[in-house]
C-alpha cells in the first residue's frame, strides 16, 4: 500500500523592512518574472502610493521545508468601514495581483495539497486582520497550460 502524500512544511512569517523584502524578491525572481515582483517597481510603489490613504505595508514571505523563500506577497494594509482589510499592492492602477512564487514551491508534493498548506502557514502570518481582498486573483482562476500554478488560486474555492 502507498502511504498517502504529505503536505510540505511551510512557515510564514512578515517581513519587517521593504530593503529586506526587496532584497528577497531580488533573489526569488527569475527571467520572465513580472515587473510587478521587480525591485524598482515595488520601491518606487511603496515610497509614493504605497504610502498614501492611509496604507501601510504589509510584506509576507513564505518559506519551505528547506528554509528557502517560495512565495512573497506584497500587500497594504488600509482600515475600511472599522475593519482592517489587506489588499493588493496596486491600489487599482496596475495589473498586479499574483504573488511572486518560487518553481518548487510545492516541494515535490501534489499543488493542491501543498497549496492548503501553504495558505494555513500565509492566515497564521497574517492574524490581526479583518479582511483579505484576494477578489481579482481570484477570479482569473487558474494559469494557463504551461504556467507556473498561483498557490493561493489552488487553495482557495472559486466560482465563475
Amino acid at each position: 500500500m502507498t502511504p498517502a502524500p504529505t503536505a510540505p512544511a511551510y512557515r510564514a512569517e512578515r517581513v519587517a523592512s521593504l530593503p529586506e523584502f526587496l532584497d528577497r524578491c531580488d533573489r526569488l525572481a527569475e527571467p520572465g518574472t513580472l515587473p510587478f515582483h521587480r525591485r524598482c517597481w515595488l520601491a518606487a510603489w511603496y515610497a509614493t502610493i504605497g504610502q498614501t490613504g492611509g496604507r501601510t505595508p504589509v510584506l509576507v514571505a513564505v518559506q519551505g521545508p528547506a528554509g528557502d523563500d517560495v512565495l512573497l506577497l506584497p500587500l497594504v494594509s488600509v482600515r475600511w468601514r472599522g475593519l482592517s482589510w489587506l489588499d493588493y499592492a496596486d491600489a487599482g492602477v496596475v495589473d498586479y495581483v499574483a504573488p511572486l512564487v518560487a518553481p518548487h514551491w510545492a516541494a515535490g508534493a501534489p499543488e493542491p495539497l501543498a497549496a492548503r498548506a501553504l495558505w494555513q502557514a500565509l492566515r497564521r502570518a497574517l492574524a490581526g486582520h479583518d479582511v483579505l481582498a484576494l477578489d481579482e486573483l481570484l477570479e482569473r482562476g487558474l494559469p494557463e497550460p504551461g504556467h507556473r500554478a498561483n498557490p493561493l488560486v489552488l487553495a482557495l474555492p472559486t466560482a465563475p
